[in-house]
């Protein structure tokens, strides 16, 4: 059996003292195969903030993107492989005023875009 690729975002800030890190360790044992796990600690290395250029990149063509806005895209893109490479995406994060942590609400936000590599 091929191993899993778990991509694991751990959204809290609170390192060793996090609950939800805390629930994620045991749970991975459960899988009775080997995992390989690309973590992804947004809670204590978050990614850069949405900029500029990334927004405006929403409302180009997607041919017009590259061009005038690849370099910039080029976190998001990197974001998107890892994404993609993974057989499972597991997210342990903490509830912060009745919703996600900003760290994870941004790692959202560079994923969830409009695919503008070329076919």
């Amino acid at each position: 059996m091929k191993p899993l690729n778990l991509l694991l975002l751990d959204c809290s800030p609170r390192r060793d003292y996090s609950t939800s890190r805390h629930l994620t360790e045991p749970l991975s044992a459960h899988f009775g195969r080997e995992i390989h796990v690309m973590r992804r600690n947004l809670g204590t290395e978050p990614l850069p903030a949405i900029t500029a250029e990334y927004a405006e990149s929403l409302l180009l063509a997607a041919a017009e993107v590259k061009e005038r806005h690849g370099a910039a895209l080029a976190g998001s893109d990197a974001l998107i492989r890892e994404l993609e490479q993974a057989d499972l995406l597991w997210i342990s994060t903490p509830v912060h005023n009745f919703t996600v942590p900003a760290v994870l609400k941004n790692w959202i936000d560079l994923v969830v875009r409009r695919d503008c590599r070329p076919r």
